[in-house]
């Protein structure tokens, strides 16, 4: 399913861009869904004050757990500054950078030693698991618009590791798609 929409946003950035006027987006904040096949995936706020904007990302998500990776609950929530580099009337190009936390709390279920012959099996243990960790983020990505309020985007995302303790790789990289609607009319220049 993932793959199915990283190739309709590769696609729809492909075909529906063309230069025109420019998009000027200050001042309207944009409401949607982030969906990012690493780290954050969920509510995504953003608000252009000029060609700088800002992009909040809240997110919940369950880790299911396996021999390496303890089960748990995680909030993600994340900020980034962007900066559109280049806007027509139906794509911003940006760039970005910020961080993004992640927040979890879960267990892992340990099984108990095989029993010697004659012997009770012992009961597993479970090993609680606290975590939080801090990512940098560095962002590239477009939004096509289509119409004056709805805009899906598509982005690739490299973040790295700064601080805690994770199952997940010091620099990793993800796609990512997404939509907004944003609420105000876009001035044209």
């Amino acid at each position: 399913m993932q793959r199915l929409i990283a190739a309709v946003a590769l696609t729809v950035l492909l075909v529906a861009s063309k230069p025109a006027e420019a998009r000027d987006l200050s001042g309207n904040l944009g409401l949607g869904a982030n969906l990012d096949s690493s780290l954050v995936r969920g509510l995504s706020l953003k608000y252009w004050v000029s060609d700088l904007g800002l992009q909040g990302l809240f997110a919940f998500d369950a880790i299911h757990s396996d021999a390496q990776t303890p089960g748990r609950l995680v909030f993600r929530p994340g900020v980034r500054v962007l900066y559109a580099m280049t806007r027509t009337r139906l794509t911003n190009l940006y760039v970005g950078g910020g961080v993004s936390t992640e927040f979890g709390r879960g267990a892992r279920l340990i099984p108990a030693p095989e029993a010697a012959p004659g012997q009770v099996q012992g009961e597993p243990t479970i090993q609680k698991i606290d975590a939080a960790i801090l990512y940098l983020d560095v962002v590239v990505g477009a939004e096509i618009f289509l119409g004056d309020h709805f805009a899906v985007s598509g982005n690739v995302t490299f973040s790295s590791l700064l601080g805690g303790v994770s199952d997940q790789d010091f620099v990793s990289a993800a796609w990512g798609a997404g939509f907004h609607w944003y609420f105000g009319k876009p001035k044209k220049q």
